[in-house]
Order: C-alpha cells, then sequence, then structure tokens
C-alpha cells in the first residue's frame, strides 16, 4: 500500500485541513506491484471518525493500511475535530467540507473512483451518525454505508447532553454545533432522512452494529433496527456485538464490514 498524509487549504473552512489516504498495492504472483494503467481508479471507502480523534485514528487503532491491500480499496480519512460532521453554528461548515469540498478534492488529487457502485462509507460513534446521515442525504454517491456505534437518534442525544443525563463522556456543546437549528424536520435527523426517500435510496446497502449492553448507544441502536428494516427490506443488516463502545469492538468488526461491503476484491481496480 501507499500512505498519503494530505494537507489541503479548505475553502469551506477556511484554514488548512488534514486528510489520511490510502491506496492499496496489492503484489502479483512474482512478487511484484503492478504498473496500473493510466486512469485507473481505486474502489473508495470514506472512513468517519468518532468525538475526540481525528485522521490518524484508522491507521493507529484499525490497521486500516491491511485492509486497504487485502480488499483492494483506497481508504480517505478526513479530520472533522468536534463538529458531528454538521454545519456548526458557532464554527466551521463541516458538512460542506465533507460533502462538497473534500470528495472533489481527493478525486482531483488521486485515483479514486467517481461512480456509486465503488463508493462506500463507514464511520463509528459521532463518525457512524455522519456515515448514515451523509448516504442517506446523497443516496446516489454510495452504493453502501456501514454504521458502528452511532448515535442514531439525534434529538434525544442533544436533550441528553442539554439535560446532563446522557453521561456522554467528554460531552460537545449542543449549542455551538446545533444552536437554532430545526434537529427534528431537517436532514440533520436521521427519522426525517428515512422519512424522506429518494429513488437512490431503495437499493442502499446499510449495515449497523452496536457493541452490546456496556456500550451506551446500544439500546438506541437495537430500536432503530425496525426503522432500517422498514426502510431497507433486504438491504439491511444489522450484526449485535460485544465489548462495549470502543476500539476492542470496532477494530475486529471493521474487518467483517469489508467483507459485508460489495467491493472489487484482489486488487482489481476500475
Amino acid at each position: 500500500m501507499s500512505l498519503h498524509s494530505n494537507r489541503f487549504f479548505s475553502n469551506a473552512l477556511g484554514h488548512t485541513v488534514s486528510v489520511q489516504v490510502v491506496l492499496p498495492e496489492i503484489k502479483n504472483a512474482q512478487m511484484r506491484l503492478p504498473q496500473f494503467a493510466a486512469g485507473t481508479r481505486f474502489p473508495t471507502l470514506w472512513l468517519l471518525h468518532g468525538l475526540g480523534d481525528d485522521d490518524t485514528v484508522w491507521l493507529r487503532r484499525a490497521g486500516v493500511e491491511r485492509l486497504a491491500n487485502n480488499f483492494g480499496v483506497a481508504m480517505v480519512m478526513p479530520a472533522v475535530d468536534r463538529s458531528f460532521y454538521a454545519d456548526m453554528t458557532y464554527g466551521g461548515q463541516y458538512w460542506t467540507y465533507l460533502t462538497q469540498e473534500l470528495p472533489v478534492r481527493m478525486r482531483f488529487t488521486f485515483p479514486l473512483a467517481t461512480d456509486r457502485d465503488h463508493n462506500f462509507v463507514v464511520g463509528y460513534s459521532m463518525g457512524g451518525y455522519g456515515a448514515l446521515r451523509w448516504a442517506l442525504t446523497q443516496p446516489d454517491h454510495f452504493k453502501a454505508v456501514a454504521a458502528m456505534s452511532a448515535i442514531v437518534d439525534l434529538p434525544k442525544f442533544i436533550q441528553g447532553l442539554q439535560d446532563g443525563t446522557l453521561g456522554y463522556p467528554d460531552a460537545p456543546d449542543p449549542t455551538a454545533i446545533w444552536g437554532g437549528q430545526d434537529v427534528h424536520h431537517s436532514d440533520l435527523n436521521l427519522d426525517w432522512l428515512l422519512a424522506h426517500p429518494t429513488t437512490a435510496t431503495a437499493d442502499l446497502s446499510v449495515y449497523t452494529t452496536a457493541g452490546g449492553p456496556t456500550d451506551f448507544l446500544n439500546a438506541d441502536n437495537l430500536r432503530y433496527r425496525a426503522k432500517f428494516v422498514q426502510a431497507f427490506g433486504t438491504h439491511y443488516t444489522w450484526e449485535p456485538g460485544t465489548n462495549g463502545h470502543n476500539w476492542n469492538f470496532w477494530t475486529p468488526r471493521l474487518e467483517r464490514i469489508m467483507s459485508w461491503l460489495p467491493l472489487n476484491q484482489g486488487g482489481q481496480a476500475v
């Protein structure tokens, strides 16, 4: 594989951002790296981090370099600070950055697939919410989405932050992120998105999981299974997990998700 630490000035955010990119390099039978033809583009997995992490966490905790080679997929790992992938009320326009600016910039710089069938998004916790929101908002951009220990009920989550009942470690400031925004009747809310599907939503593949009773988001994820089944039918997969809300669960589960994704395996490029 080749690892690229990319920095560029984001017009949406008004400052320099950091993005990690892994490109697969699978050796052939002669133990040589392939010589890709001009125009080769790799299936692409967009990996979204959780609260308190950054663009390097997937590299440090989840062994994604090995997975990129094993599954023949490029991986893009942006950093969004503590924004919840939102256009913040008092902060950066991270949703605009993620969904509009980042894909264009990454595809300009790296040989990444542009078509829907070869793009996938995965996240955990805050990033699980971001992945689901992105895929449900732009289902014509992704073939599949997977969310681990995701925040699926944003209004409930915000209420828990405001009244102190959530017990969320190192909690973000909900006013800074969503102050004055309609979190019930807009694409901030997964329930609203599920109630307003597009044509492309019908065959979007969706996978959710959570880390069992010790994962503080497990109950919400269990509750949302019925909503996802109703929306996606046989295109939806739920798998229970163990070990809680941490990398002891997310790291091995990511490899299971890689096998679930409809990828071109064996280092094939498009």
